[in-house]
């Protein structure tokens, strides 16, 4: 797919300080919270599968035209992506329960 040509290098570079510091954060917390094991480590598995699933799309960007299968191959890109990412989320809504099931209400 043309794009400009810096458009991947900053799609890239975006997603991966985005996420780079997302990443330190939750570590920093998990490491001074000293409890919710669990969802600090989905938190972390739903980062790096984001992470992945950016890195398949942004492999479609690059993929060449020109080839004979390339609608095939760019479709099954994109359905990985989308799994990947639905497996993202997954661990997000794991991590956040498992972050509020142990709350009690104080009041």
């Amino acid at each position: 797919m043309p794009l400009e040509q810096e458009a991947l290098s900053m799609i890239s570079g975006g997603m991966t300080i985005v996420i780079g510091i997302t990443f330190f954060f939750t570590i920093l917390f998990w490491l001074r919270q000293k409890k919710h094991h669990a969802g600090f480590a989905l938190t972390i598995l739903s980062l790096l599968l984001l992470s992945l699933a950016g890195r398949f799309m942004v492999e479609i960007f690059q993929y060449d035209v020109t080839h004979p299968m390339a609608s095939e191959e760019i479709s099954l890109q994109l359905g990985v992506s989308g799994v990947t990412w639905a497996f993202s989320m997954v661990c997000l809504v794991l991590g956040i329960y498992h972050f509020t099931k142990n709350r009690t209400n104080v009041g």
